[in-house]
């Protein structure tokens, strides 16, 4: 019994809130028996991940492939620059003989700058504040905004 996983392409860029990282996965069944392949993904990003199909059965020495797709929110949250990402196999019958394909998804920085008036409508003296909830990037230990 054992299998064999491709992560394509190996790395990808992300742009947080607008359009997708995707990979294809490919599993091949080396063994004797028809198997079912539970799949998930592993690292930070992780809960912005989701799988079609959400698993695999393939018979002995078939192939089969999955598209992952990575749609990253544009929160502050996530943090900016290359990120691991990993993506475990487990055979259903067979979970000792599990794989990890492994690849980077590259999260692109953004800047987001807020102004506000108040009040609205002035005579003399008015206060600007200033926000900037920006995203820190991963290579920034002083976490400052980018």
């Amino acid at each position: 019994m054992s299998l064999w996983t491709s992560l394509e392409p190996t790395s990808s860029t992300v742009t947080p809130g607008a359009g997708a990282a995707t990979f294809t996965l490919k599993v091949r069944n080396n063994g004797d028996t028809v198997e079912e392949y539970q799949l998930s993904v592993l690292g930070p990003l992780s809960r912005f991940c989701q799988f079609t199909p959400d698993k695999l059965r393939l018979f002995p020495g078939d192939e089969g492939t999955v598209t992952l797709t990575v749609k990253v929110p544009r929160t502050p949250e996530v943090l900016a620059g290359p990120t691991p990402i990993g993506v475990r196999v487990v055979p259903r019958e067979h979970p000792e003989l599990s794989d990890v394909a492994e690849g980077t998804v590259t999260v692109t920085s953004f800047g987001d700058l807020r102004a506000e008036m108040n009040p609205v409508t002035v005579r003399g003296r008015a206060a600007l504040q200033r926000q900037q909830p920006g995203q820190r990037s991963t290579g920034d230990p002083a976490g400052r905004p980018r």
